[in-house]
């Protein structure tokens, strides 16, 4: 792992209801660009509470 000066910290504030937090750059290089100082994974699990509108490729075997 090369020397690293900075990490990605995301937060809400406590008691300011639920947020979405992210980040955008330019270039998706997850093996030399991202670092997290707690370990994340690559993608959140998400409780899905409806039925999609519209599919995604990796969809159509679950939902017909």
């Amino acid at each position: 792992m090369p020397y690293i000066r900075a990490f990605h910290r995301f937060y809400g504030e406590p008691g300011k209801g639920m947020v979405l937090i992210g980040e955008v750059s330019l270039v998706n290089d997850d093996n030399n660009d991202n670092y997290f100082y707690d370990v994340v994974g690559r993608f959140p699990d998400i409780e899905e509470d409806v039925d999609p509108v519209h599919l995604l490729v990796n969809d159509y075997s679950k939902y017909l």
